[in-house]
C-alpha cells in the first residue's frame, strides 16, 4: 500500500516483550476505517522477537523502532512523538486495541474544532467486560477539580491528542514509574479543552499479574513525585486513596504493621475515605477478610 507524504494521524505503540499480543494490536489499527496514517512501533528492547512480528506485516505504513535498553513506556512514546510526522497523535499501549472507527470518530471531532486539544472515547476492560464511561464536566473549572481527585480520563489508548500540545505541556515524564497518562492529564486540561466520545471504541485488555500496580516500589516513587510536582492542586482524597491502596499492598505481602500505618496515614489526611476505614478496621479482624473486602471494591468498584 502507497503512503501519502504527509498522513494526518500517526499512531504510537510502545510495546517490550509482547510478542504475544502484539499482533492483535497492529491487526486493529490495521482495520481502522481511517487509512491516512503512519503506525510507529517503538520497541523499548524487548528481547522476546517483537520485531521480528512487526517486521511480518511487511507495511510500508509501519515505522519500527527499537531501543538498545528498556526505559520504559514514558520514554517509548516520546520517541514516537519525535519522530511523528502527523498532524494528530494516538496512542495504543501493545497489549489493547482498538475497534474499527476510533480513528475515524476522532479525527471528525478534532477537524471540527481547532480549540479542541484532545478527544478521549470510552472503553471496554477485560477479561471482565466491564464498560467506563467517562463523565466530563462542561465546566473547565469542574474539570480540574475532578482530575485533581483522580484519572478519570483513562489511559493513553483512548486519547487523540493534536501533536502541536505536546510543544506546549511537555512530554511524557520519564521519571513517573507509574500514572504517566495522570500526569499528562493534569497538564493538558490546565491548558486545553478536551472531548469525551462517549462511545466504547477501545479494548482494555488487563491480566492483572502483569500490571505495574502490584509493585508497591514502583507506587510508592510515583506518589511522592506527584506530591512534588502538585501538591498545590491535587486533593487530599487523591493522596488518602493512594496512600490507603499502598496500606492494602503492603498488607498483602505479609508487612501488615506497614500497611496498616498506610492506612491510618492515608486517613489522617482525609478521614472521610470511607473505604480506608473498612480497610483499617477489617485488617484487624481476619487476613482473608481483608483479601475479600479488597475483591469485591475491585470487582464492583465500589467507592473508587
Amino acid at each position: 500500500m502507497r503512503v501519502k507524504k504527509d498522513p494526518k494521524v500517526s499512531i504510537i505503540i510502545p510495546t517490550y516483550n509482547r510478542v504475544n499480543v502484539i499482533t492483535r494490536a497492529i491487526k486493529s489499527v490495521l482495520g481502522q476505517t481511517y487509512q491516512n496514517f503512519e503506525l510507529i512501533v517503538v520497541d523499548d528492547g524487548s528481547n522476546d522477537n517483537t520485531g521480528k512480528k512487526v517486521k511480518n506485516f511487511n507495511d510500508s505504513r509501519i515505522n519500527y523502532i527499537c531501543h538498545e535498553e528498556n526505559k520504559g513506556g514514558s520514554a517509548a512514546r516520546n520517541t514516537g512523538i519525535q519522530v511523528a510526522k502527523g498532524e494528530y497523535i494516538a496512542f495504543l499501549d501493545s497489549d489493547d486495541e482498538w475497534l474499527p472507527q476510533k480513528i475515524e470518530k476522532q479525527v471528525e471531532i478534532l477537524d471540527k474544532d481547532e480549540g479542541i486539544g484532545a478527544v478521549f472515547t470510552d472503553r471496554k476492560i477485560m477479561p471482565s467486560g466491564r464498560i467506563k464511561k467517562i463523565k466530563l464536566p462542561k465546566n473547565k473549572k469542574k474539570q480540574l477539580k475532578k482530575i485533581y481527585r483522580k484519572n478519570f480520563l483513562g489511559g493513553c489508548s483512548v486519547v487523540m491528542v493534536r501533536k502541536r500540545v505536546f510543544s506546549k505541556i511537555g512530554m511524557f515524564d520519564i521519571n513517573l514509574p507509574s500514572s504517566q497518562d495522570f500526569d499528562m492529564w493534569i497538564r493538558l486540561l490546565i491548558y486545553y479543552n478536551i472531548e469525551v466520545l462517549n462511545e466504547v471504541l477501545v479494548i482494555i485488555h488487563c491480566p492483572s499479574s502483569k500490571r505495574i500496580t502490584k509493585n508497591i516500589d514502583a507506587k510508592e516513587r510515583t506518589l511522592n513525585i506527584l506530591k512534588n510536582k502538585y501538591s498545590k492542586y491535587l486533593k487530599t482524597c487523591f493522596f488518602c486513596r493512594k496512600l490507603s491502596n499502598l496500606g492494602y499492598l503492603y498488607y498483602c505481602m505479609g508487612n501488615k504493621k506497614i500497611g496498616r500505618n498506610k492506612i491510618i496515614e492515608s486517613l489522617q489526611l482525609y478521614p472521610f475515605y470511607i473505604k480506608a476505614w473498612i480497610y483499617l478496621v477489617v485488617s484487624f479482624i481476619n487476613p482473608k477478610i481483608f483479601f475479600r473486602i479488597r475483591t469485591i471494591f475491585k470487582k464492583h468498584e465500589v467507592l473508587e
